[in-house]
């Protein structure tokens, strides 16, 4: 058996990672998938695992797959300090691709703004509240921050889907059958 013509999409559908229109008042921005696990493997010492996919117009510029350093409580903290360390390496990636276009004279502006994607509701509500819960008190500095970044209008964080959400590949084992959704067979 052979596999050589075989390769692994990010995500399966190309469609995904082109900028979509109207979200930002700019020719160019950074689109972004965020995904957590709530320690899923004994082999790992149950540490929880970050990981997040980061592309412009079209093209993947960077994945990433991190054991959590900090300790969480639930599946939800876990999806944003996941939400919080992809929203961290946009900003930067965001600062270096707008220098490149400045240089190259397609923008005006130092920086590109992003879209970040995530599937986790009880995160995104969180992010919309405007008192933190007493529970999570502890992760003011993160919600704060990406608060903060949203109302530069740098960020925008919105909901996908977790079968559509690339970076399910880099936290988990998925069955074979929600793999070969990001599978693609070329020539």
């Amino acid at each position: 058996m052979s596999d050589s013509s075989v390769v692994l999409r990010m995500p399966a559908n190309s469609e995904a990672l082109k900028m979509e229109v109207g979200v930002f008042d700019v020719d160019y921005h950074l689109v972004g998938y965020s995904d957590a696990s709530h320690a899923p493997l004994r082999s790992t010492g149950r540490r929880r695992v970050s990981g997040g996919v980061l592309s412009v117009c079209g093209f993947l510029l960077k994945t990433l797959s991190r054991h959590q350093q900090i300790v969480s409580f639930s599946s939800m903290e876990s999806e944003l300090f996941a939400l919080q360390s992809v929203a961290q390496e946009l900003s930067a990636l965001g600062k270096m691709v707008g220098r490149v276009l400045k240089s190259l004279g397609k923008i005006q502006q130092h920086e590109i703004p992003s879209l970040l994607m995530t599937d986790s509701e009880s995160s995104l509500k969180l992010l919309r509240n405007l008192d933190t819960p007493r529970r999570s008190r502890h992760l003011e500095i993160k919600l704060d921050w990406l608060k903060q970044q949203v109302n530069l209008n740098k960020l925008q964080i919105s909901f996908r889907n977790g079968v559509d959400n690339p970076s399910d590949l880099l936290t988990k084992c998925l069955a074979t059958s929600l793999f070969v959704i990001h599978e693609f067979f070329g020539i």
